[in-house]
């Protein structure tokens, strides 16, 4: 035996997937966010992968946040933040995976999800940014 049923969840799906498609499901790395619903997210998430009527949606969501990252990165570029000629859209890729892999890890041990998600994307950034002003290396 289910919930009762006042509204189908067709209806429900659809008028959520809006919202799910401009935040996706976990919109937990935001300033002043706990990671305290994340396990809950990342549960709707594998539920989207398995049922078919939810997973309909999630491919174009991978492909616009992934969309997103490249053009924050390009104009990072355009701005002097990352350095001319990064690759945005292998960039794009690797923030999403690390985001990803980010929030599963977090999931499992519950420690610091804004700290280790600086920490892994400055990683996976650190190479791209341009040198500092007054720590050029040293012209031979």
């Amino acid at each position: 035996m289910g919930r009762p049923r006042g509204v189908e969840d067709e209806v429900i799906l659809r008028a959520t997937a809006p919202v799910r498609g401009r935040v996706g499901p976990t919109g937990l790395t935001a300033p002043g966010r706990s990671g305290a619903r994340h396990p809950r997210a990342e549960a709707f998430l594998c539920t989207d992968l398995t049922d078919p009527q939810l997973y309909e949606r999630a491919p174009a969501v991978h492909r616009a946040r992934r969309r997103a990252i490249g053009e924050l990165s390009a104009e990072a570029v355009d701005a002097g933040e990352l350095r001319a000629g990064t690759d945005v859209a292998a960039l794009a890729g690797a923030v999403q995976a690390i985001t990803a892999r980010a929030g599963l890890t977090w999931a499992v041990d519950r420690s610091g999800l804004a700290q280790r998600l600086r920490r892994e994307l400055d990683a996976v950034l650190h190479p791209h940014l341009p040198p500092r002003r007054g720590h050029e290396p040293a012209k031979s």
